[in-house]
Order: structure tokens, then sequence, then C-alpha cells
């Protein structure tokens, strides 16, 4: 008994750095296993496409402004750069990292608790449990129309983190 013991605990000490970093396992990144939107675009993948709406039974109201989780993976030689996000009819427009979110050559961007777009100036009421139609641009691989889910703040997505707003600006100090 001890000597299976003792292999199935230097077999499970043998594969758990392996297991520790998921994240960069390319395979789990292209096969598509979650909530969101998923699109191909040639060497561009996008992977769980989402927002964060309103809790359950309440929506969120016109003039919000939401964020959107993605994850973008180029399994190309060549770098390629969201360039817009736009939503017709449901926001006015979007906020993107400036110059666009760059996705590097044989890389990947997005998939972590912060957002990486805002999709700015909701037109009319939003209920999570909801898709929209949401069309994606890219620099070099084009553009794609998905429907992203509205997920409620709730279970994993309730550590989700706000987009990141300004700093505050300093305070006027009076002078002497």
């Amino acid at each position: 008994m001890r000597p299976i013991l003792t292999a199935v605990l230097a077999a499970a000490a043998l594969t758990a750095p392996a297991c520790s970093d998921l994240k960069q396992d390319y395979n789990t990144q292209v096969i598509p296993q979650n909530e969101g939107a998923n699109a191909d675009l040639g060497r561009v993948k996008l992977r769980n496409a989402f927002l964060i709406g309103g809790p359950p039974g309440r929506p969120l109201q016109p003039g919000a402004s939401v964020p959107m989780y993605l994850a973008l993976l180029n399994d190309g030689a060549a770098a390629d750069r969201l360039v817009s996000v736009s939503a017709p009819g449901v926001f006015q427009g979007a906020t993107l990292p400036a110059g666009g979110l760059a996705v590097p050559p044989n890389g990947f961007v997005g998939g972590t608790p912060a957002p990486q777009a805002l999709m700015t100036g909701l037109l009319r009421p939003l209920w999570s449990g909801t898709a929209i139609p949401m069309r994606l641009t890219f620099e070099h691989a084009g553009s794609t129309t998905v429907q992203v889910p509205v997920l409620p703040p709730t279970d994993w997505r309730a550590t989700y983190s706000p987009w990141p707003s300004a700093s505050p600006a300093p305070s006027p100090t009076p002078s002497p």
C-alpha cells in the first residue's frame, strides 16, 4: 500500500507545475468553452466576449456605460489591433485603450478581470440575460459581428473590475 501511495504522490507532484498556468496553454484558449461570444477572423480569434449588466431583475438605465471583457488570440506572425467596437441602436460609442487594443504576434491579450473596452451612452434599458449584436473591427483581420451576452454581476463576475477611470485631479490649494 505504501509504494502505491508514494507513486501517486510523486505523480501529483510532477504534474502540478504543468497545471499551474493553464492560461498560457494554447489549446485552452483556442477551444471556446465559455458563456461569451466567440469568433474566428483568420489568425485572430475572439474568445469569451461579454458585458456585465445589472443585477438580476434590474436593467441598466439609458446613459450608463458598460464594461466589456474579452480575450483576443493571434496565431499569426504579425501583430494586429482591435480599432473599434460598436453596437448601433444600443450604445452611442465605445472606449478602447489609446491606439486600440494591440494583439501581439503569436500571443494574446485580455481574458482578465479588467475590461478591455467600455461601451458608452446606453440608449435603452439593458437586461442581464440578453445578448446584443456588436461589431468588432481589427486593423488587419477585418470585422465581425457577434451576439455578445449581457451577464449579471454575480458568481465569478462579482470580482471583475470596472473600467479604469482617470486619476482624480488634485484639489486646488489656496494661495497665501
